[in-house]
C-alpha cells in the first residue's frame, strides 16, 4: 500500500485537476464514447447470434 506524501514534500506541479481536463479534446470523449458504443453492439450480436445458433439447433433435433 502507497502512503501519500504531504503536500510540502511533493514537487511544484500545476494543479492537476485542470491539467487533466485540459488536455482531453472534445473529440476525445466522443471516440471513447463511440468505441464504447460500438464494443457493446458487438458483443450484443455475438450474444443474438449464439441464442439463435442454439435455437435452430433444437428445432433439427425436433423435426428428426
Amino acid at each position: 500500500m502507497r502512503l501519500r506524501t504531504p503536500a510540502r514534500d511533493r514537487s511544484p506541479s500545476p494543479a492537476r485537476g485542470s491539467e487533466s481536463t485540459a488536455d482531453h479534446s472534445p473529440t476525445a470523449g466522443l471516440v471513447k464514447h463511440l468505441l464504447t458504443a460500438v464494443g457493446i453492439l458487438a458483443f450484443a450480436y455475438a450474444v443474438s447470434r449464439l441464442l439463435d445458433s442454439r435455437e435452430s439447433i433444437s428445432t433439427v433435433d425436433e423435426v428428426r
